[in-house]
């Protein structure tokens, strides 16, 4: 017990230790590799603890039918907003795909308030 670490101190106390080239390159940081899914998740993981993360804009909200000038408009903007609808008792919520930067989702907003959806507004998730 007592013996072992006495001789592992030495060790590291050791000047020669330090200066012997094998235990330098052994000890030199190595590159790092950044896997993209381990960036995705620390970032998403220091974005909720900023109190940052994702937004969408909901574009309109619906009880019964939606006129069929408005559902033209959602079809044919679907692919760029990435358009969405939820359906909770009997009002149908139409919403855009998950924005991760605040200023892109105002971006977003002023464009589809621009497509006569005057109501949109951008919602934290």
């Amino acid at each position: 017990g007592g013996r072992e670490l006495m001789v592992a101190a030495e060790a590291v106390a050791d000047p020669q230790a330090r200066s012997n080239p094998s235990v330098a390159e052994s000890t030199a940081p190595q590159k790092p590799q950044k896997p993209q899914a381990a960036v995705k998740e620390a970032k998403s993981r220091i974005g909720k603890i900023q109190k940052t993360g994702s937004w969408h804009i909901d574009i309109a909200k619906y009880y019964g039918t939606v006129p069929s000038r408005d559902v033209a408009a959602l079809l044919f903007k679907a692919a760029d907003w990435g358009v969405s609808s939820v359906e909770l008792l009997g009002q149908t919520t139409y919403m855009s795909r998950s924005i991760d930067d605040l200023a892109d989702a105002e971006i977003l907003l002023t464009k589809i308030q621009s497509e006569g959806f005057v109501n949109a507004t951008i919602v934290e998730e």
